[in-house]
């Protein structure tokens, strides 16, 4: 199956995301993730590049943990192997302040257009925010 759109199983992968506040409720990010599907039994490794432009909507919070919802557009494309297309995601997220820094965990599920079929991703994401 090396060329399905998605690979089976998990895969593991590192992003940055830089994102411009507009206001104190709304910003613009973009982010670059790669991911390495290392997990399929059957298949070879597979690498994605997945670009993602986002709004990033800061809901009000109690105490000092800080919730968002996200949502945009971007592309699930494979470095080798296998087919790919552009994405549309949504998610949900949560920022933890420290001092200097934050820590965050999000959900971030992305719609998968393909040529001739679609695909789902869940990626749940944990991080440092500077």
């Amino acid at each position: 199956m090396g060329d399905a759109l998605l690979p089976d199983g998990l895969s593991i992968g590192l992003r940055g995301r830089g994102a411009l506040p507009i206001n104190a409720d709304l910003s613009v990010g973009a982010s670059l993730g790669v991911g390495a599907h290392l997990f399929a039994d059957s298949e070879p490794t597979r690498y994605v590049l997945n670009p993602q432009a986002s709004l990033i909507v800061t809901l009000p919070s109690e105490g000092p943990n800080v919730r968002y919802v996200l949502g945009g557009f971007g592309g699930f494309l494979p470095l080798s192997g296998g087919k790919g297309g552009p994405t549309i995601h949504g998610g949900y997220g949560m920022a933890f302040p420290l001092r200097q820094t934050s820590l965050f965990i999000e959900g971030n599920p992305s719609l998968i257009i393909g040529e001739s079929e679609t695909g789902f991703v869940l990626a749940a994401r944990t991080g440092v925010i500077f």
